[in-house]
């Protein structure tokens, strides 16, 4: 195992060093179009995510309950309307952000209603009314995803076990990650083991966790991915990604006034410009299996994500990291 995964990262890296001749635009600044309008933004989440509704008719200051129903389970979030700027076109506009409960991975369905109103008698309560919802979308509008996985800055394979991906209505594969310990230049490849998902550049969409765009494969920018079926037909196609440095990004956040963070909005930059986050990104491949039909919309069934990365500073040493979600 060892030597097949030394055989792998010499192949990466040699592609890299041929790759990193090449001026490439790997999703990077905050230069970004912002998401379209839609009622939920984003689209999708993890639990713990940080989603937004805009209901008509909603109060500033009022208390709303958010429920998300999913594969039977539901659970409501009470948030607060607020009047803020709107991420997608900036203008201030009434709206209420809550986080996304735990809920089965899928097709989410989700309502906002007012606070239910009490008559009371003596101060004894005598009837809850039902508010009327503010707002009904159905499960296609939204999909729960899993927990982000953590990549790290190094040359190595890390396998995670037993893991499950969300699949939306329109059976598009959702698989949250987080690269907000990766600085340097670095490519990753990644497939599925017994998740045998094939796919072309136009399925796949990089976004991050704001709902914004951050990378689609085109062929203008055919210099920074490859897509492969070398991994058996009982497993995914593979994707390679040239993801150049980020330090620079980073350090202009820390250092440079105007793109500090809004400490009132940190969506938005002091400038007045947008944040655009590049550390938790969901890769959505809108792809079918090998047998023609789409992956059944809720939690996929259980595969193992492997991930390889190489760096371009011919850094020492390779490492082997497993992560396991599988359930005695």
């Amino acid at each position: 195992m060892r030597l097949q995964i030394l055989v792998a990262l010499s192949g990466i890296a040699v592609l890299l060093k041929a790759l990193s001749a090449v001026p490439v635009d790997a999703g990077c600044g905050c230069n970004k179009p912002p998401p379209p309008l839609a009622p939920i933004r984003p689209a999708f989440g993890s639990p713990g995510d940080t989603v937004t509704v805009f209901p008509s008719g909603i109060v500033p200051g009022q208390s709303y309950n958010v429920t998300f129903a999913s594969g039977g389970t539901t659970m409501s979030v009470p948030g607060v309307a607020v009047v803020k700027r709107d991420f997608a076109d900036g203008v201030a506009k009434p709206q209420i952000s809550v986080s996304v409960p735990n809920v089965p991975l899928g097709p989410t369905a989700v309502t906002v209603t007012g606070a239910a109103s009490t008559g009371t008698v003596t101060g004894t309560v005598t009837s809850t009314a039902a508010p009327a919802p503010l707002l009904a979308l159905d499960a296609s509008a939204f999909t729960t995803l899993p927990m982000q996985v953590a990549l790290t800055e190094d040359n190595g394979e890390t396998i995670f076990y037993c893991y499950r991906a969300a699949v939306g209505a329109d059976g598009t594969t959702y698989i949250p990650l987080n690269v907000g310990a990766i600085s340097q230049h670095i490519i990753f490849k990644g497939f599925g083991q017994a998740y045998p998902i094939m796919f072309s550049p136009s399925d796949i969409t990089i976004y991050n966790t704001q709902g914004v765009v951050m990378q689609l494969l085109t062929p203008d920018n055919a210099a920074i991915y490859a897509i492969a079926d070398d991994k058996s037909n009982a497993n995914s196609f593979s994707l390679l990604y040239d993801r150049h440095e980020f330090q620079t990004y980073k350090d202009d956040h820390v250092h440079v006034g105007a793109l500090l963070l809004d400490p009132s909005d940190p969506v938005w930059h002091l400038d007045g410009t947008r944040h655009i986050d590049h550390d938790n990104l969901v890769i959505a491949l809108h792809a079918p299996m090998r047998n023609g039909s789409y992956p059944t919309p809720g939690q996929s069934k259980s595969f193992n994500l492997d991930i390889m990365t190489a760096l371009d500073t011919g850094t020492a040493g390779k490492t082997q990291r497993s992560v396991s979600f599988c359930q005695s």
